[in-house]
């Protein structure tokens, strides 16, 4: 959780399993997700906690993607990644209450990509 006018940064760690840099992509959703909005991705991906931008294009801004570097998507990033480990820069100081829930996909071992962990942030 953050507070008014406070700074974050968001960060993918190397996966143990991986031992070249992994590709990745954070995609965004403005609202804390719910049970409906669990969204299975297509080629064996699995589960997440919403739909990614890339399927659903037309809900941008509500889904955004934050960052990708497996290559171009089908909504604007927020910020450009280099693969892991990554950082982001410190995020804007934010003057207003928000909730945005963030979920990535990455490269776990050669060849399987993987939902990583949601992290709801909320700016009160």
């Amino acid at each position: 959780m953050g507070t008014l006018g406070s700074q974050a940064t968001v960060e993918m760690a190397q996966p143990p399993n991986l031992a070249s840099a992994a590709n990745f992509v954070i995609f965004g959703l403005f609202a804390e997700p719910r049970l409906e909005f669990i969204f299975t991705v297509p080629l064996g991906i699995g589960d997440m906690s919403f739909a990614p931008c890339a399927m659903f294009p037309i809900y941008f801004p509500l889904l955004f993607t934050y960052t990708n570097n497996f290559g171009p998507g089908t909504c604007p990033q927020f910020l450009s990644s280099t693969p892991t480990p990554w950082s982001s820069p410190p995020g804007p100081a934010l003057g207003f209450p928000l909730t945005m829930a963030l979920q990535g996909v990455i490269e776990e071992s050669p060849g399987v990509y993987v939902p990583t962990n949601m992290v709801i942030y909320e700016v009160k």
